[in-house]
């Protein structure tokens, strides 16, 4: 007799599962996601989006008020590079998989998180999920896309944080102005990025947003700083940090001892367009602002009294002044970047007009002027020069350690030519030609596996990673930025983990191509794992014996590197006060006497070049060294880069690598720059080229001046690293 059947398990089974259904569609419910995305964007429309890296602004909204723990996890999407005459996308999306795990607690209905994006291709979309835990997975619980242009037609872009509205000047600067307000200045220096110059006209910054502006310039950006009050030179502040400005007292002249800033100004800009918009603004017609039929007299610059007082601030006592500027600017290298100091308020009347706030002619003008001077540092990063085929060509392991198909070839023909010669003479010595077949078979099987043993030992030897950093530093600020180029050699694994502070960037990539920026735009498929203090990137799916090639950034206290030069027409000497020896230098002073010759070059030549092939560190009898006709460096740039090889034999690849910045490699010794004034055109490229009354020393520093362990390779030992480590030092000459 068979048991009744008892419907009561069942539906209590799929009771619990309606539950459970009902339990999850009440928290997606619960649970809204917005985001906002790029600089001085809103919800409803996106701000600049441009490389290197973008905002996003998640808002979490819940009414469920329970504790949560969980994550958010954003998924990007953008091309490598875009096809002829803006057509699709020339390679294969890749997506970039971000993840940080949040908790919000009970009784809390908002959380805000902000994620700094890398920004590739022309489009950046993606998707942002808000995900709970259950157990050891993740249920999603809410999910919003974001789509916007990214903006890379080459323009220069001028971030302006100020109380005055200095986006009037628009149509009169040949820049596209990014209107800022104080709160939504971004606390991140890889956010600032973006901009090829801030112009700071507010002193109302957080201590995130004071250091980020100061990681930014040492890492290579430009910054204008207007004082708006004796509060701008508060030692926290960009303005004390960069330029050792403490403040002091004002004093007053009036705005007709300007002529440059009374003239009416020219039309010269372009139009104003959305920061959300990747088209290109509108150029408008160069000519004097005059009123165009229908032009009402209201839209034109208002023109200040020649009477009026304007407020000068001191200048720094190591600050240049701009030679177009009239005393009314002035500036200093700090780390790779520049801070200048504009000696007025922008925000003040004869500047602004006193109602609107609005530009007036002297304001425009001095805007100009101030644009000016950042476009002539409107150039590629230091990076460039490392995220480069001629620098990746030295690092890359693979093809050192794994013969050619060509080669192996021919190695496979003389084997088997030599084994041959070899089992006959063995044969005619046994006299046993019945063994002849099975002798053959077992040293056949036994040199395979000899061969692939020796083949596995040779290829699993050696470095398992190399590394190109490059330091800029000026010297007298005490902080620097190291760029990163290299290469991971996979061996065991099918993934490549990388360990980096938050404030870092690295980004996996065949540092193949670059964009108008000159960073690599190649990149691969990946994943990061960020938390408060660090960022985890992992590249999964390789192939063992392969390069995984990468590049980063990261500003640094290097306080121990600091060079000095100072002289005058007669002479100048150059001091090094780091602990460490320096090797293969080369030094550039800005500013000829007179113009180049004998080497017949026709590209101008604008500094002095010189050669030394060790410096001392400092204490050292040689620490300080002269520079004279006899230190003077080759005139021809493959003479350069022989004698930096001879020089530093001990050091390869740190020679190899600081002669493929400058282009010298020896794999292109056909398209080498030839000259001093060709390799000067090189590095101004890269931001490098030193102005008159400037210097650079470009000097090979010892592996371990750098730790390896920033790199942030995990499960790769620092002995199995090599670390090739080239100083740019850089600043102002100083007077005897």
């Amino acid at each position: 007799m068979q048991p009744a059947y008892n419907p009561r398990p069942m539906r209590n089974l799929l009771l619990c599962a309606l539950a459970l259904f009902a339990a999850t569609l009440a928290a997606q419910d619960a649970y809204e996601i917005n985001t906002r995305l790029g600089v001085g964007g809103s919800e409803n429309s996106p701000g600049l989006v441009a490389g290197p890296f973008t905002p996003l602004v998640v808002d979490i909204h819940r009414n469920d008020t329970r504790p949560f723990a969980g994550r958010v996890v954003v998924e990007t999407m953008g091309g490598s590079r875009r096809g002829r005459r803006g057509g699709p996308f020339a390679s294969e999306p890749k997506t970039v998989e971000f993840s940080q795990e949040i908790t919000i607690e009970q009784g809390v209905g908002r959380h805000v998180l902000r994620m700094d994006l890398p920004v590739f291709g022309h489009m950046l979309e993606g998707q942002v999920s808000l995900e709970a835990r259950v157990g050891d997975s993740f249920e999603p619980l809410a999910v919003t896309t974001f789509s916007a242009g990214v903006r890379g037609d080459g323009r220069m872009l001028a971030g302006f944080v100020s109380q005055a509205r200095l986006g009037a000047a628009q149509p009169y600067v040949f820049a596209e102005i990014i209107e800022i307000q104080t709160q939504d200045l971004p606390d991140s220096w890889k956010l600032l990025a973006c901009f090829d110059v801030v112009i700071l006209n507010d002193d109302r910054l957080t201590r995130k947003q004071a250091e980020a502006l100061v990681d930014y310039v040492v890492a290579g950006g430009q910054l204008i700083i207007s004082p708006g009050s004796g509060a701008t030179f508060n030692p926290e502040l960009p303005a004390a940090r960069l330029l050792g400005l403490s403040g002091g007292s004002q004093r007053t002249a009036k705005l007709s001892q300007f002529d440059g800033l009374r003239a009416m100004p020219k039309r010269s800009g372009m139009s104003r367009t959305n920061p959300g918009d990747s088209r290109s603004a509108t150029p408008v017609p160069e000519g004097e602002a005059e009123p165009e039929p229908g032009e009402p007299l209201a839209d034109l610059p208002a023109m200040p009294d020649d009477n009026a007082d304007i407020l000068l601030w001191p200048a720094s006592a190591r600050a240049r002044a701009v030679d177009d500027m009239r005393g009314l600017m002035s500036y200093v290298r700090a780390g790779a970047g520049v801070a200048a100091l504009l000696h007025v308020d922008l925000s003040q009347y004869p500047l602004v007009t006193t109602g609107s706030r609005a530009p007036t002619t002297a304001g425009v003008n001095l805007l100009a002027g101030a644009l000016r001077f950042a476009q002539r540092g409107h150039t590629r990063p230091a990076l460039s020069r490392l995220a480069g085929s001629d620098v990746r060509d030295q690092l890359e392991i693979a093809g050192r350690r794994i013969p050619g198909r060509d080669f192996q070839v021919l190695l496979i023909f003389l084997y088997v030519g030599a084994a041959g010669v070899g089992l006959f003479v063995l044969a005619r010595r046994l006299k046993r030609p019945e063994v002849y077949p099975a002798a053959l078979v077992v040293l056949a099987l036994l040199s395979v596996l000899l061969v692939f043993s020796l083949g596995q030992v040779y290829k699993r030897a050696g470095d398992r990673a190399q590394a190109a950093r490059l330091v800029v530093s000026d010297g007298v600020s005490g902080r620097s930025t190291v760029f990163t180029a290299g290469c991971s050699y996979i061996a065991d694994q099918t993934s490549q983990d990388f360990s980096q502070d938050r404030a870092a960037w690295l980004v996996p990539s065949e540092l193949g191509s670059q964009d108008l920026r000159g960073l690599p735009d190649d990149y691969l498929a990946h994943s990061a794992r960020l938390s408060a203090m660090e960022t985890v990137t992992a590249v999964t799916g390789l192939v063992r014996w392969q390069n995984l090639f990468f590049s980063g950034a990261e500003p640094a206290a290097l306080a121990d590197l600091q060079m000095r030069v100072v002289g005058d027409g007669s002479g100048h000497t150059v001091e090094n006060r780091s602990g460490h020896t320096l090797r293969g230098c080369i030094v550039l002073v800005g500013g000829l006497a007179a113009p180049a010759s004998g080497s017949g070059a026709t590209t101008p030549q604008t500094c002095q070049w010189h050669y030394l092939p060790l410096i001392g560190a400092a204490g050292s009898a040689d620490a300080r060294v002269p520079l004279s006709k006899a230190t003077s460096a080759p005139a021809e740039g493959n003479d350069i880069a022989d004698r930096m090889r001879a020089d530093c034999g001990d050091h390869k690849l740190a020679a190899q690598v600081a002669t493929a910045i400058l282009g010298l490699s020896e794999n292109r010794r056909l398209r080498m720059p030839r000259s001093q004034g060709e390799l000067e055109r090189v590095l101004e490229q890269c931001s490098l080229l030193p102005l008159e009354g400037e210097y650079l020393v470009l000097a090979l520093l010892p592996d371990d001046a750098v730790s390896k362990g920033s790199l942030g390779l995990r499960g790769i030992e620092p002995d199995r690293v090599g670390q090739a480590v080239i100083w740019a030092a850089r600043g102002l000459v100083e007077s005897r």
